[in-house]
């Protein structure tokens, strides 16, 4: 009998280590645009997306812009404070390039909210782009 628990013991092991389960990956996606650490800033009558977006996919894209029932007005901008500017034609995302959305410089501001967006509150909002799918994502106030 103790032959037989130490086989088993020897066999489980062996299992275990040889990789018969499947191996968890954190990878993303090989292709297309990847959205991440995406959220909105909470405000009385103005708020900010903030994100990092990946292309991975097979040609410029271009942030154009978003949709939210949160806001009457969605804007891609530049800068902040008094230097901050409107990007009428959106912001090219070549293939392989990273682009983050923070507060100091390509950001997508919200303003004529519909209701203030408190810390906590989540919204529902879509990214917009030329040349790939929109994206829709629940993003939380902070």
């Amino acid at each position: 009998m103790k032959k037989f628990i130490a086989i088993f013991a020897v066999l489980f092991a062996a299992l275990s280590l040889s990789g018969c389960a499947p191996e968890a990956t954190n990878e993303l996606p090989k292709t297309g645009i990847i959205i991440e650490n995406a959220y909105v800033t909470a405000g009385e009558t103005e708020a900010r997306v903030y994100a990092v977006i990946t292309s991975r996919a097979d040609r410029t894209v271009t942030l154009i812009g978003g949709t939210t029932d949160a806001a009457g007005t969605v804007k891609v901008m530049k800068g902040s404070g008094s230097s901050e500017e409107i990007l009428e034609d959106g912001v090219e995302i070549h293939v392989g390039q990273e682009l983050p959305l923070d507060e100091s410089k390509k950001h997508i501001t919200l303003t004529k909210l519909a209701k203030p967006i408190m810390p906590g509150d989540t919204i529902s909002f879509t990214f917009e782009f030329e040349g790939a799918e929109p994206q829709t994502f629940e993003l939380t106030a902070k």
